[in-house]
This record gives structure tokens, sequence and C-alpha cells, in this order.
């Protein structure tokens, strides 16, 4: 759905004639979806991107608006789970209700017989606030300045890591990028000038890191990317690339030239069951303590030779129970001594090889 598609909304009736009533109303400003009946409108929610508003009836056979009402709020899809649901009630329906409808998760009710101008405020009333509170979530989790996460979003994904890096699944390095004088450039410069460098130097950032990592801003002039996967060699190696980067660049106070570098610190968490993510950052800016500019400093454990390993013992590892990545990531650090081992073996088996794979494939046929 292009950006200047109109809002799509589904209307759900079993009334063909209720349903070409609203397409009329609602086609000069939405895109209009129908469905029959609750079954219908729940695969057209799920098969269709953009549907943005529900009108939905009652009573239906095979679905009705309470059962699509109840499948909408507990749908484990966020983007679906939070979509605006207008009931439509009849004449027969009393107060009682339309106060269970609201109470099971709906939106809003319009009563039979309605008129076009009130069906079309309440859908736009509806969108607008679905795209005020959109907004709102974007801007809790970016930061307008820069384009990267918000500290309230790096403080939650930091804490998923964590939480991972206890269970031993993934290696994480956090880097912590200060502009060196900030302070100074703002008491001398002012707001203006510190935004737009903050901004110029958040699009490097951005432009720079990987897929799968993360990247945000800490406080002013402070920003933290946690990388997936990396080590320390390549850790460094994006340090200073980004410093050059920033430092190649020309930012302006007026039309004054000005030049900045960044500060860096690598490390590589050591954590137990208490360290939070306040304590890894206050770790990180130690590192930055009375450094010059432009430095970068490493706090990265030194990785031990994996353990040898015999046949015997792998063997015995894939039948574990838990066999799971990290034991991978050990079998695999030992593949050539293990093929080492096998290759006498293999050599005696390849004699007989064709007649072993034949009847191999014979018995895996017969069963």
């Amino acid at each position: 759905m292009s950006p200047a598609s109109p809002p799509r909304v589904l209307v759900v009736d079993d009334s063909r004639v209720m349903r070409v009533s609203l397409r009329k109303i609602l086609s000069r400003d939405f895109e209009v979806l129908e469905a029959e009946d609750g079954e219908q409108a729940w695969e057209l929610l799920n098969g269709t991107e953009g549907i943005q508003l529900i009108f939905s009836d009652l009573s239906m056979p095979r679905l009705d608006g309470y059962g699509l009402l109840a499948r909408v709020r507990e749908c484990r899809d966020p983007a679906i789970r939070s979509l605006p649901v207008i009931i439509i009630t009849g004449k027969e329906d009393d107060a009682e209700t339309k106060e269970e409808v609201l109470s099971r998760g709906a939106s809003d009710f319009i009563s039979k017989p309605f008129q076009a101008v009130h069906v079309r405020a309440r859908a736009a009333s509806h969108l607008q606030h679905r795209r005020t509170q959109e907004k709102l979530q974007r801007e809790a989790t970016e930061d307008a300045g820069t384009g990267l996460g918000s500290a309230r979003y790096l403080k939650k994904v930091a804490g998923q890591l964590l939480a991972q890096i206890r269970r031993g699944q993934g290696q994480w390095i956090w880097l912590r990028l200060h502009v060196d004088g900030f302070r100074e450039l703002y008491i001398e410069h002012g707001k203006g000038c510190c935004e737009e460098a903050i901004a110029r130097i958040g699009g490097i950032i951005s432009t720079t890191v990987r897929d799968g990592d993360h990247a945000a801003t800490l406080g002013p002039g402070q920003f933290v990317l946690i990388l997936n996967g990396a080590d320390a060699d390549g850790a460094r190696v994006l340090a200073e690339r980004l410093q050059q980067a920033v430092c190649k660049s020309t930012f302006y106070a007026g039309e004054r030239e000005l030049r900045l570098t960044l500060s860096v610190a690598i490390s590589e968490p050591r954590i137990d069951v208490d360290t939070t993510v306040d304590d890894v950052l206050a770790m990180s800016a130690r590192l930055l303590d009375g450094v010059g500019p432009g430095s970068i400093v490493m706090d990265v454990a030194e990785r031990a030779a994996p353990e040898g390993m015999d046949v015997v013992e792998a063997l015995l590892l894939v039948r574990e129970k838990w066999f799971g990545e990290a034991e991978r990531e050990r079998l695999a650090a030992q593949r050539q001594q293990l093929f080492a081992q096998l290759l006498p073996l293999l050599d005696i088996i390849a004699v007989d090889a064709p007649q072993q794979l034949q009847a191999l494939d014979e018995t895996i046929r017969a069963r």
C-alpha cells in the first residue's frame, strides 16, 4: 500500500444492503473492503495489509460481531490487536448491549439508521486517534533529532540483551561514543549548532551500522551501539570508521566551519544475575574518563582457544538432550580436528561405500 493510497476500512455485515450503504458513504475518503461475516473478515485481516478501521455488525452467521471483536483484541499481532472497531447496533439493541460491546473492547458504536455525516465523522475521528497513538509510540522509541533509537529504546533493548547474555545466547559488543568537547560546543555556539551536528553524526551512524545491531542516542552528544556477534577487532574497525567519517565532515556554527571528533569505549560486559543496564553504561562511561580527543579504549576479555575434542566426545555431545546453539558452535570450532581424526576411518569405509549406500537406500525404501 503506497503512502498516497487512502486508508483501508473493513465493513463486516451479512446484509449486502448495509455493506453497499456503508461503502457509498465511506468510499469518498477510504478504500472499503467488505466481508459477509466474522470468519471472512478474520481472513482479510490476516491476509491484507493496511486495514486501519473496522465497522462490524453484531448478528452474523459463522462468527458474529462479538466473536470477531474477541479475536481482534486477543490477537498476538499488535497491528491487528490495536485496530479501532466500531460496532453497528440495530434498533432492537438496548443500552445494555451497547455497554457490553464497549466493555468487550469495541472502540465505539453507531446505531441504525445512521446518517452519512455521522459515519464519516466517527471514522475520521478514530483514524486520527490511531495515527496520534502511533506517532507517540514512535516518538517514545525514536530520537527525533537523529532518527536513531531513543534512550528509552536503548534501555528496553539492552535489558533484553542482558537477559540473553545471562542465558549464554549470543555475543554482544557495546560501543559508547562521545562527541569530544560537546559541552563547550554548546556553551560557545548554542543549541541550534549542536542539534545540527548531532543530527549529522546520527546520520553517519545509521548508515554505518549493520542490520541486527542497535544504535541509540543516550544523552547530549552521546551514542551507544550494541553489535551482534562482533569480535573486538571488528568493533575497533567500526569505531575507527565512524571516527574518520566524523573527522572528515564539516560542521557549521553560522558561517564558521567546525571540525569534531569522537572518543569511543569498546566493551564486552562481564555480567552476573545482578548486573543492570545502568551498571553496563556506567562502566563504559568510566572507560572514557580523562581520555584525550579521538581516543579508542577497549575492555574486551581475551577468548581462550577452544579445548581439543575427540570423536567420541563429539558423538556424546550430539546425543545430549540439551544439544543447542552453543554446542553447535563448539563443534564447528573443532571441525578440522574432528575431520583429521575421522579420515583414516573414512578411507576404510570408502572401500565398499557404494554397496553400503545401496543397502541403506533399500532399507529406507522398505520402511
